[in-house]
């Protein structure tokens, strides 16, 4: 989750960046949502556009959470 700033999600397809999203302050990847729901290996890439506070959890940690609180 970006708590300040802005950052770019991308995947690269035959060594081109592939454009997915940019997220805001208050904003989550969705895509790195499914990646982690479905414990599959990720080919998502996040740079960051300018200086950025984000908040990172472990995949055990946020699975756990999402099971507690679904809402």
């Amino acid at each position: 989750m970006v708590l300040e700033g802005l950052t770019k999600v991308f995947t690269r397809v035959e060594e081109k960046e592939l454009l997915l999203s940019y997220i805001k302050p208050t904003e989550s990847c969705v895509m790195s949502f499914s990646v982690i729901l479905n414990t599959g290996k990720s080919r998502l890439f996040v740079s960051l556009e300018s200086d950025s506070t984000v908040l990172l959890l472990p995949q055990d940690k946020l699975q756990g959470l999402i099971r507690a609180y679904p809402a």
